[in-house]
């Protein structure tokens, strides 16, 4: 009989550096009033209860965890947050890009900003963290609660491309992607 595991993965909701070409990966911020209302707006689509909800240690990802799920208790998992960009922490790239010009090029090359996480680091640090959680769970409905660069590359895993891919999926905050495993083999079934 096949196993069918559905995993429904969650973007928080938006922050005040929420904004194109901000980098605040590991900057541990809280949603803003907009973020809130994306997240309800998102509770009222969602059907069904996970029987785990699983997320990213910083607090807009357990606060939307916590919206979308009121009677779950989320298991933080450090794991699961976006890639720490260091120094560039807060800055603009244009801003990294002029005071770090070696960073810059060397980040632009697949490095590490300053004090920051490589994509390659980044990438295996994510997965590992998701082959843990289907290591828990083989059929069933759970949920995944992070950050946009985490759902790229956990959705790049999954479908078998390759960590050269993630570039190819575009999360909103408050966005979310459902992915149905039958016996190990994933299909992307929902994505919006």
């Amino acid at each position: 009989m096949s196993r069918l595991l559905k995993l429904t993965l969650v973007r928080h909701g938006k922050t005040e550096l929420n904004q194109p070409g901000i980098y605040y990966g590991h900057t541990d911020l809280s949603m803003d009033e907009e973020g809130v209302q994306q997240i309800r707006a998102l509770a009222r689509r969602l059907s069904g209860e996970p029987e785990a909800v699983y997320s990213s240690d910083l607090s807009r990802c357990i606060e939307t965890s916590r919206l979308l799920w009121p009677d779950q208790h989320p298991i933080a998992m450090p794991a699961l947050r976006e890639i720490s960009f260091g120094k560039w922490e807060g800055m603009h790239y244009t801003q990294a890009q002029r005071l770090f010009p070696e960073g810059w090029q060397r980040f632009c090359a697949g490095g590490a900003p300053e004090g920051g996480e490589d994509a390659s680091t980044f990438y295996n640090r994510v997965t590992g963290g998701l082959q843990e959680i289907l290591g828990r769970h083989e059929s069933g409905q759970i949920a995944i609660v992070s950050h946009q660069g985490c759902i790229r590359a956990m959705l790049a895993h999954l479908l078998g491309m390759g960590s050269e891919q993630v570039w190819r999926f575009k999360i909103p905050p408050a966005g979310m992607a459902t992915v149905e495993i039958v016996d190990g083999y994933a299909v992307l079934t929902q994505m919006g």
